[in-house]
């Protein structure tokens, strides 16, 4: 009778304030050498190709791609991220930071600011460099912005 009641109970600890936790997915594929956690509740669609992985929702409102490149041992961060911006011209950085081994930028991606985006990279110690560029309508930046900060924490490369 013990473990009935505390199996009903279960559920509604879950619902901490009354609203399930949000469901996110670690990602951890050794072909890509990178781990990260994804938020699920945000996305409808997974794709995979040869070097990265990318979450969408249908009405393309929101993507994540996570990839990763051989960059060099030598390569700074930012010369990463201008490897990534030369061919974005159109994009308006609000945000940029690097430090020892990883880069970060965010901005938005149109001159009328619908478009948010942020990257965020970090090199391994051979020289593999792994991130994710998520994008997402300026619309959905409740949803978005609080995923930034966990995405950004649970990256990590493998070699």
């Amino acid at each position: 009778m013990r473990h009935v009641l505390l199996a009903c109970l279960l559920p509604v600890a879950a619902q901490a304030g009354g609203h399930l936790s949000p469901a996110w997915e670690r990602f951890d594929r050794p072909a890509y050498d990178f781990v990260i956690e994804v938020p699920d509740h945000l996305f409808d669609i997974r794709r995979k190709d040869a070097d990265s992985v990318t979450w969408e929702r249908r009405d393309g409102s929101v993507t994540l791609e996570v990839s990763s490149f051989f960059g060099g041992t030598e390569a700074r961060p930012e010369d990463i991220l201008g490897l990534r911006q030369d061919g974005l011209p159109n994009r308006r950085v609000t945000y940029e930071a690097s430090g020892n081994g990883w880069a970060v930028v965010s901005g938005y991606e149109d001159a009328g600011r619908t478009r948010i985006f942020y990257e965020r990279f970090e090199a391994g110690p051979s020289g593999l460099w792994a991130g994710f560029v998520m994008r997402w309508d300026a619309t959905e930046r409740a949803d978005v912005d609080k995923t930034i900060k966990r995405l950004g924490d649970s990256l990590s490369v493998t070699r």
